[in-house]
């Protein structure tokens, strides 16, 4: 950005401060950025709500990424249960798994060699926000909550069904 302009959610400043030092064209917003049409572009970052839902809904649009944020939405689930709901292979759940935990709206906790996964709600909360002014997001059920499932305690872990290796694992000191 030119020194003495500024981003704003409209982007009036940037447009004025081309208009006041004379530059010919107006800069062009496409895709959040405002670039000038000479020689070369200059890329300016608008960030509005606009800009924030769409970058939140382009996070959500992979199919199963949303697909595992609906069954945590119902209930907490470890990567077997995904695994077995989704019919599809664990490093590709383990995969959006992690991008969910970076992004901060799934936690974990690990119960012996199972990892239980849940939706974090104030996370969930300020990530949708600007979504719910659009769409209407409903509550979580009970059993959506951090520490409600121990399906998975009964089954016999494999690395098939996303369970750790015991035999690698640190055991904590009981």
């Amino acid at each position: 950005m030119p020194v003495g302009a500024r981003a704003t959610s409209s982007g009036e400043d940037v447009v004025a401060y081309y208009h006041t030092h004379g530059r010919s064209t107006i800069p062009s917003v496409q895709a959040g950025m405002v670039s000038m049409a000479v020689a070369k572009p200059t890329p300016v970052p608008v960030v509005d709500a606009t800009d924030v839902t769409v970058e939140s809904l382009r996070f959500l649009s992979d199919g199963n990424r949303l697909r595992i944020l609906q069954i945590l939405s119902r209930q907490e689930s470890c990567v077997c249960d995904l695994i077995g709901h989704l019919d599809l292979p664990q490093p590709l759940v383990s995969y959006h798994l992690r991008r969910l935990r970076e992004a901060g709206l799934v936690r974990s906790r690990r119960k012996a060699q199972w990892i239980y996964y849940s939706i974090e709600p104030i996370a969930w909360a300020r990530f949708t926000r600007p979504i719910r002014a659009v769409c209407d997001v409903a509550t979580f059920p009970p059993e959506a909550a951090y520490g409600a499932s121990d399906a998975c305690d009964s089954r016999i872990p494999t690395a098939a069904l996303g369970a750790s290796d015991p035999e690698s694992m640190v055991w904590p000191e009981e």
